[in-house]
């Protein structure tokens, strides 16, 4: 390196000595910037990935171990009971009064039963001509407790999936299962014809003296059951947004993830899905993930004991196209798992997002400053001369060019910052999850599933869109059940659901109903058409390479009632925002822009008015639900119509500072005399000020654009060429325009034009 300097500085100058010194010094510092940074971007996302993987491991022990401990109480009901029954201490005559009691005094258990086997039933019984016998205690809707006799519904010793008297499917391994093991077991999940519920639960065999001996026998079973809505509600009460806010991230995320069970042969036990979809079709995990089994979980919760490194699993959702970490906890009283679903994107927030592209500019920034400095060094333009010089001024102006291009690239392909209050809505089973939690928030909410399909959008003006297409609503058959499984307090009477929606920013709208069907499920489904002009605030400061959301804010038709909108997820294909469900994707066209994405999403806004109606819903806190339409300005299109004039223009004044040459014998510039210079430079502000009001009114906007900055800069190069063509007719510049004949003015004209464009970029896209 030292000699290397030796023959560059060798024999020059003292300023050709600094000018050499100056410019390894800045080529070694960018280079260790470039490395920095480079460094820096990856340790950082390695961090956060660690950080957020960590957290999802975590998240799923620490949930695991709350519904262990619930499952812990359970399972000690089940034994005490059947402790009390061996020992003699409960007698048949006090049976059916220490279930009840046993329900009131454990609130998180739906049911507690006893079951005899037929040679143990007692005498008490058997008298009234019973041969099996089976109490069942139970809380029902009102929270009631109340005794039914199994026997009565059906033969419990029968062999599970035997049909019962009235034709239906028996499940009996809840009594079968304990009585042939000897031991504690826990069962799988079941649907019950009798209570119409799905149950798991935890069985314990009880054993009373037989023969002459006394020689204690297996004598039934004592089951405690959960009704699975107990686990649902369960999961959805520990809300996963609040646990993430409290650690290294300050905001909630809501839509970041939710939980599932899954029991010991790998059936998905609870999910924020309805229960008729998962089990009544028998979901597994290999229906989530085909790579996932017990046997997987097994195997991954072993190697994470060894190498305690998180178990995750990367996944992509097959309907929503999201990415995913699943995380998995073992449940280990029972056998089974559980599983936590985090989106990654959710899981990062913006403030992540916008560190790593503000890491990837500095990259791009410090190459600039390596690339140019070394140049300098390599060409030798640190010696001067007209040849180094105009060298130094076009690898400048060409990096400038090169990292102003980067910046658009970035600008174009990176997604537009969603609004801070939008809730995504993109992946069912997390709709359900934050569904549910604004249902825990207010019981009385009533959900109706909504979905909407734009056929065409129409920007009418810089703030009016047009938008037609049409929107359906679905009614359940046993309104006021809601949609999300938990059912509210019953509404007053009279309380009745006008069928229709709002468009509250609507300018103007026409709505006709075009069909009303009923479901084989009961379900009623009705379809409008609309047409509407929707007046919204666009943000065009970065235009021409700005992106737009064109979002439908929906409110049910009786707004005053608490009446909640719901995404109707199920009826689209396909979730995943880049597929654009609700889009007519093959023959939707706008005018310069394409179209990128399409969502659901949920904001709570706050209202400060009663709208006049006396205890208004609205002004409660309910989610208003949106359809958002994501769009990219076609950067050609603004490129030709808008930079190509300016960059012609920026051309035509170096081509003007060109022939700007004093000529002292008569005081006249070369090729123009000032006069000339000025009315040229007149003509080129007229052409730039036209173009530039052309704009603003075109976008209407509000503030400055930038585009708006490229206008400014033309501005005042047009004064600055003006200035120095009289400064050089005069003579008055000194060393500034006598070194080379106004040498310098034509040396730092691009440097100084692209410095400055990639100055106010660096602004407009940090």
């Amino acid at each position: 390196m030292t000699q290397l300097a030796q023959q560059h500085i060798g024999g020059l100058s003292t300023w050709r000595k600094f000018a050499f010194l100056f410019s390894a010094i800045c080529a070694l510092i960018s280079l260790a910037l470039v490395i920095v940074f480079v460094i820096w971007h990856l340790t950082d996302k390695a961090s956060v990935e660690k950080q957020a993987l960590k957290d999802a491991v975590q998240i799923a022990v620490n949930d695991a171990a709350a519904i262990n401990e619930a499952l812990h109480n359970i399972q000690v009901i089940a034994k005490e009971v059947a402790k009390d029954l061996s020992s003699g201490e409960l007698t048949p005559a006090g049976l059916e009064e220490r279930l009840v009691d046993e329900l009131r005094r454990n609130p998180n258990a739906s049911a507690v039963t006893v079951a005899y086997r037929p040679e143990f039933v007692p005498e008490s019984v058997r008298s009234l001509g019973r041969h099996i016998y089976a109490p069942f205690s139970m809380k029902n809707e009102q929270g009631d407790i109340e005794i039914v006799i199994l026997d009565d519904q059906f033969d419990y010793t029968a062999p599970d999936g035997s049909l019962s008297r009235d034709g239906q499917e028996m499940k009996t391994n809840w009594y079968h299962g304990p009585l042939e093991a000897k031991e504690v077991v826990w069962g799988e999940p079941y649907f019950s014809p009798g209570t119409q519920k799905y149950w798991a639960g935890v069985g314990t065999p009880f054993y009373l003296p037989a023969g002459g001996n006394g020689e204690l026998t297996v004598a039934g079973v004592v089951d405690v059951s959960l009704e699975l809505r107990q686990f649902q509600k369960l999961l959805a009460t520990v809300t996963m947004e609040e646990r993430l806010a409290s650690g290294n991230e300050e905001e909630d995320r809501p839509a970041a993830g939710y939980q599932f069970l899954v029991s010991q042969s790998g059936v998905v036990i609870v999910s924020p899905i309805p229960f008729e979809e998962i089990l009544t079709q028998q979901k597994t995990l290999k229906d989530f993930d085909a790579d996932l089994s017990i046997a997987v979980l097994e195997r991954m919760h072993e190697e994470e004991r060894k190498t305690d490194k998180p178990a995750v699993v990367e996944h992509t959702d097959a309907v929503s196209g999201q990415d995913q970490w699943l995380s998995f906890a073992p449940v280990g009283r029972a056998g089974w798992w559980l599983g936590i679903v985090l989106d990654q994107k959710q899981f990062r927030s913006d403030k992540v997002e916008d560190r790593w592209r503000r890491q990837q500019i500095g990259v791009a920034l410090a190459v600039m400053g390596f690339m140019f400095f070394g140049s300098v060094i390599v060409l030798r333009a640190y010696r001067g001369g007209n040849r180094g010089l105009w060298t130094a001024s076009v690898v400048f102006s060409v990096l400038s060019i090169s990292a102003i291009s980067y910046l658009w690239f970035i600008s174009i392909t990176n997604e537009s910052r969603d609004d801070d209050r939008n809730i995504l809505l993109v992946e069912r089973a997390t709709t359900e999850k934050v569904i549910s939690n604004f249902m825990l928030k207010n019981s009385d909410l009533i959900t109706v599933p909504t979905g909407i399909y734009v056929q065409s959008v129409e920007f009418t003006s810089a703030n009016n869109v047009t938008v037609t297409g049409y929107i359906w609503q679905r009614y359940p058959a046993d309104l006021p059940e809601n949609f999300a499984g938990i059912k509210p307090s019953e509404p007053a009477p009279g309380l009745s659901l006008t069928p229709g929606f709002i468009f509250p920013e609507a300018d103007s709208i026409t709505v006709s109903e075009v069909y009303r069907q009923v479901q084989d499920n009961g379900d009623e489904v009705i379809g409008w058409d609309f047409r509407t002009v929707l007046r919204q605030q666009f943000d065009y400061a970065k235009y021409p390479f700005d992106r737009e959301d064109v979002w439908i804010r929906m409110w049910h038709k009786d707004f005053d009632k608490s009446v909640m909108l719901t995404p109707d997820l199920a009826s689209y294909p396909s979730t995943d925002p880049e597929s654009k469900p609700g889009l007519d994707i093959h023959d939707f066209v706008l005018e310069d822009w394409d179209t990128t994405r399409s969502f659901f999403s949920y904001r709570q806004n706050r209202y400060n008015t009663d709208f006049g109606i006396e205890n208004v819903a609205r002004t409660v806190e309910i989610p208003e639900l949106y359809f958002n339409i994501g769009l990219k300005r076609r950067f050609i299109n603004a490129f030709v119509s808008n930079l190509i004039p300016i960059i012609v223009v920026s051309f035509l004044l170096f081509a003007v500072l060109l022939t700007v040459k004093s000529r002292r014998d008569d005081g006249n510039l070369l090729g123009f005399s000032t006069s000339g210079v000025l009315s040229f430079s007149a003509a080129l502000f007229f052409v730039v000020i036209v173009a530039h009001v052309n704009l603003r009114t075109s976008l209407a906007a509000q503030g400055i654009i930038y585009l708006e900055l490229f206008y400014f800069l033309m501005y005042g190069a047009i004064l600055s060429v003006a200035i120095n063509s009289l400064t050089v007719a005069s003579s008055a510049g000194g060393w500034f325009v006598r070194y080379g004949d106004n040498l310098i003015a034509r040396l730092i004209y691009w440097p100084v034009i692209t410095g400055l464009l990639l100055a106010f970029t660096l602004v407009a896209f940090w």
